[in-house]
This record gives structure tokens, sequence and C-alpha cells, in this order.
């Protein structure tokens, strides 16, 4: 009598297979999710910081060399950077910054620039920013010649949809 040696998996131990692994990514994939929002807020928010750092910088350059109430229509400029009362006008937000394209979009109005990672470029709308769904920070620059503290750039962060 010979007898034939088994090879390969029954049915029910696949079945079994599956199912864990079923199991194992549905509690996986929600970790998964938050920790890429986390990362994303945290690359906004790292992007902030450094703006406010080199807009203040900008500033002090300014008011150095005097150019803190020029408007920008007389192309006043602090290291290559054109300013408007002392502080980077919006257009020049990706240069000061240096953000690269592939990982930043950076859209710019007449006053506002809007800085989100490129991955998530098209959930902006013409509608505007609502702090719910955006994952972005917008630069104001200023209108008016600053009179005191108050009337600097204005900076906000939206990190409800990352």
């Amino acid at each position: 009598m010979s007898m034939k040696i088994q090879s390969g998996f029954t049915l029910i131990e696949l079945v079994t297979v599956i199912v864990i692994l079923g199991i194992l990514a549905v509690t996986a994939a929600p970790k998964f999710i938050e920790i890429s929002s986390d990362a994303r807020r945290a690359s906004l928010m790292q992007v902030r910081g450094a703006l406010t750092e080199a807009m203040n910088r900008v500033n002090l350059k300014s008011r150095v060399e005097n150019e803190e109430t020029i408007h920008q229509n007389e192309n006043p400029e602090v290291d290559g950077i054109q300013t408007h009362f002392g502080y980077p006008v919006s257009l020049e937000v990706q240069s000061l910054l240096n953000l690269s394209d592939s990982h930043w979009t950076v859209l710019t109005n007449n006053s506002l620039a809007i800085i989100v990672p490129s991955s998530l470029s098209d959930t902006l709308t013409a509608s505007g920013i609502d702090p719910q769904t955006a994952c972005n920070i917008t630069y104001e620059q200023v209108s008016v010649i600053p009179s005191n503290v108050g009337d600097i750039p204005v900076i906000e962060s939206y990190l409800g949809g990352c």
C-alpha cells in the first residue's frame, strides 16, 4: 500500500487566513489614515512657523533699510523679496520659503497666498476656504501702513480637512 503525501492548504485553512488578514486590515487601516493626516498637519504647521519667521526677518531688514513705509508699487525689496510696507507681498511666499513645486501648491491673488500640499491642491474651491474641510495655510499681506503691532500680515491655519 502506498500513501499519498498531501501538499498544499485545505480550503478551511485558506478561509481562516483570509478572515484573519481581513480583521487585521480593518483594524490597521484607520490608524494608518490617522498617521497620514497627522503628518500633513505637522508639515503645514512647520510651513506656518517658517513663514512667520521669514516674514519677521524680512520686516526687520526692511526696517534697517528704512523701507517699512513704502508701498509695493514703488518696488521696495529686501534681498530680492518684494515688500509692501515692510512685509513680503503674497506673490513672494513660494520663493521666500523655497517651497518645492512637487510638494506644495501656492495659489495667489492680489493680497492673499494659499499654501496647500500638492496632493490636496484639487480640494480648493472657488467659493473660498471652509475651515472644516480645508488643509492649508493662508498669508494675507497688510493693506495699510502698519501703525501698531496689530497691523501685520495675517497667517492662518486651516487643518480640518487634513
